[in-house]
């Protein structure tokens, strides 16, 4: 027997409980919502429901915001906060550097969309990267085709390759 009682947070199983505070709930879920960009842009700008929980969760509201403003030092800032209390939450704790690092992947892709050229020290430093981990990184996503581009390792900048 297995029942979810979402309105007191309590989830219980055959002969044992588990509670757990509905905060650890919801950062879970809208760190979660962040990798998958596309769909949680409509829930948490468009949902009157969702801006209101959101609001009393300060840090993951700033997280959102500045993830889908592109202010991705300032979003890896709060999650490096977030990371700080992880080891006392026993839900967060194990999927979080999973989360963090497709989180760090998807936002190193969306950083270059926009541009015909990018300083990889500006964006190591966005980043709070080294310029080889960086170059690594990037070369790994022209690889594997996350991004359309070609590296100058010389003069040390991203250039977008245009499709014909």
């Amino acid at each position: 027997m297995c029942t979810c009682n979402y309105g007191t947070n309590r989830v219980e199983g055959n002969n044992f409980s588990i509670f757990f505070l509905s905060s650890n709930y919801f950062t879970l879920h809208k760190i979660y919502l962040i990798k998958s960009f596309s769909h949680w842009q409509t829930l948490v700008l468009e949902n009157d429901d969702f801006q209101s929980y959101l609001g009393s969760v300060i840090e993951v509201r700033e997280l959102i915001s500045d993830f889908y403003s592109g202010r991705f030092r300032s979003c890896f800032e709060h999650l490096n906060h977030l990371r700080e209390w992880l080891p006392f939450d026993r839900f967060l704790y194990d999927q979080f550097e999973t989360l963090y690092d497709q989180i760090r992947n998807r936002a190193v892709v969306l950083y270059v969309q926009p541009f015909a050229s990018v300083d990889l020290q500006m964006m190591a430093n966005v980043f709070s990267t080294t310029i080889e981990a960086l170059e690594k990184k990037l070369i790994s996503f022209i690889n594997t085709n996350q991004i359309k581009a070609k590296i100058d390792s010389a003069d040390k900048v991203l250039y977008a390759r245009k499709d014909d």
